[in-house]
């Protein structure tokens, strides 16, 4: 039996601004060698990115509109070195179309990129603690965990900052506080699939060490 103090939950505050509209992913973590988690949970935009006003990106968007998302990525990231006053949207472009099309390392790096310029929003964070948990390399988890405990301070009832935040706990193999956090979401949006997922996990591993 796990002899760890459950953390306690997050304090229920007004729910947040409309800024973030969830959408599920499904995705993997990994815990304990062969056990495998299913799960995802990122948000899309509010708004439509800008297009950019650059002589190449309608070729680019011809591209996009034809499934050559590879192409339409490498690019876009020739176009960084070529238009300097551009890049933050440039990265901005990278990140939508990576995230849409399931190219995580294109969108974790567009991702970084914005927060290293100061350019990330908080739904350039949820989706990047996503993708990460959903490649789970080596120390994507505790990124995934940072980035999420720094959105809950925001929004502390979001679910899919909470799911998230259980999911990077889940991938280190802290149960008990992975715990509280799915129970949470689940309190904050019932029937939510990722969080359900999560939390029959941990129940499952906690079973195996009883």
């Amino acid at each position: 039996m796990e002899s760890e103090q459950a953390a306690a939950a997050p304090s229920l505050t007004p729910a947040p601004p409309p800024v973030l509209r969830a959408s599920f992913w499904l995705g993997a973590i990994v815990i304990l060698g062969a056990m495998v988690l299913g799960l995802l949970y990122s948000a899309g935009r509010d708004r439509t990115l800008p297009s950019l006003q650059l002589a190449y990106y309608p070729g680019i968007a011809k591209l996009v509109e034809a499934g050559e998302y590879r192409q339409a990525l490498d690019q876009l990231n020739v176009a960084i070195e070529l238009d300097f006053l551009s890049r933050v949207r440039i990265h901005q472009e990278i990140a939508q179309i990576a995230m849409t099309n399931g190219q995580l390392d294109d969108h974790i790096a567009a991702c970084r990129a914005l927060i290293t310029a100061g350019a990330a929003d908080e739904v350039t964070s949820l989706n990047l603690s996503g993708s990460l948990l959903m490649r789970s390399a080596t120390g994507d988890h505790r990124r995934a965990e940072e980035l999420s405990r720094e959105l809950l301070q925001k929004y502390p009832n979001h679910p899919a900052v909470n799911c998230n935040l259980g999911a990077a706990l889940l991938g280190q193999d802290q149960l008990v506080e992975a715990e509280q956090y799915f129970l949470r979401a689940l309190e904050l949006e019932p029937g939510l699939l990722p969080a359900q997922a999560g939390l029959a996990k941990v129940r499952e591993v906690k079973a195996t060490r009883e």
